[in-house]
């Protein structure tokens, strides 16, 4: 029982309400790519709802680059998993959905190009009362990405992750795309400092001792996962540590560590 597809709930606090709310995991295979873990959070009191996309292993060992020649609607039911440190682009509308800008997540070419122009729409009203001249310019902006959704004329969709932890469809796989253009590069300095690969270099020389019983306990199948929670001790921001661990002679479990530093308190699940 290797666990894929098995959804696990977990009560979580709704930081809308603090009420609590409950928080579906499950682990998924995306074919031709990897294991993913998809969280789905819904809290009964207020509504509130979030999903997240998380990858359910660690970096790539090289960045990702997908290039995609955008030619009809059909390109554009093309899935995408975006994580939190990918970034989109559309050169042709000048067009960056930057990394951290949102939570990894996963959805189509329309869904990010559509959640774009809805976002921007959302305050165009009151852009237009304090600042007329951005909401008119923010309005041709609108009107070049529903152009791209028409797909009047093919634009180039990219998708550059230096954690290699993103994902393109190509529905002809497992043979090469024609239209999608996958490199993959060496990461810069700049991109190991800000994923922290850097730091965890430079902690790993000076205890080799310790990597080596990491290494050996490791399990090849999983990683830890680290997400963002609620203390249910103080209310304080902290990180849930996730991990799949599997029971000899038993079944797989998901094993969590809630940790907040201002609390002094932990809570194992």
């Amino acid at each position: 029982s290797s666990g894929i597809n098995a959804e696990y709930g977990i009560a979580s606090i709704c930081m809308e309400c603090y009420e609590e709310g409950a928080t579906r995991l499950m682990l998924t295979k995306i074919p031709y790519f990897k294991e993913i873990i998809i969280s789905s959070f819904k809290c009964e009191h207020c509504h509130n709802t979030n999903n997240s996309v998380q990858p359910a292993s660690s970096y790539g060992e090289k960045g990702v680059r997908y290039i995609l020649t955008v030619t009809d609607m059909a390109d554009l039911n093309r899935q995408v998993i975006k994580s939190e440190t990918a970034t989109i682009m559309v050169p042709e509308v000048e067009l960056e959905i930057p990394r951290e800008s949102q939570k990894g997540s996963s959805s189509t070419i329309e869904g990010f190009l559509t959640k774009t122009r809805d976002s921007i729409l959302e305050k165009q009203d009151e852009r237009r009362e304090v600042q007329p001249e951005l909401a008119d310019q923010l309005d041709s902006f609108i009107k070049r990405l529903n152009t791209l959704l028409q797909v009047d004329t093919p634009f180039t969709f990219i998708l550059e992750d230096p954690t290699g932890n993103s994902f393109l469809e190509n529905p002809n796989a497992p043979k090469p795309d024609p239209l999608l253009k996958t490199e993959h590069y060496t990461r810069s300095v700049e991109d190991e400092d800000l994923l922290g690969i850097t730091a965890i270099r430079d902690e790993n020389k000076e205890n080799d001792d310790v990597t080596e019983v990491t290494a050996v306990t490791q399990n090849e199948h999983t990683e830890v996962m680290t997400f963002e929670a609620m203390c249910n001790a103080c209310g304080k921001e902290a990180k849930c540590n996730m991990k799949e661990v599997s029971i000899p002679f038993f079944k797989n479990i998901l094993l969590m560590l809630t940790s907040a530093i201002t609390a002094a308190a932990r809570t194992a699940r």
